[in-house]
């Protein structure tokens, strides 16, 4: 069972929607593997990944990055 909608973060006199999916022995198993991997695939790749990417290119030597950025016809930062 999820509770969707507001009420998730926020109490209110009325319950958010409930919604239930019923799993079967046969695929069951695989969507519900499915479900809970999706949030952490989301969470990696628009959180982790472009913080990871900052990084890397933060710690870039100062030289390298120029050369970087003349490749790339962009002006010295």
């Amino acid at each position: 069972m999820r509770v969707t909608g507001n009420t998730l973060l926020h109490v209110e006199d009325e319950p958010g929607e409930i919604i239930s999916i019923a799993l079967d022995d046969k695929t069951g198993q695989a969507l519900w593997r499915c479900c809970q991997t999706r949030p952490s695939n989301l969470l990696d790749e628009l959180i982790t990944c472009p913080r990871q990417t900052d990084d890397r290119w933060d710690r870039l030597p100062e030289a390298v990055e120029a050369q970087i950025q003349r490749a790339k016809g962009e002006p010295d930062a």
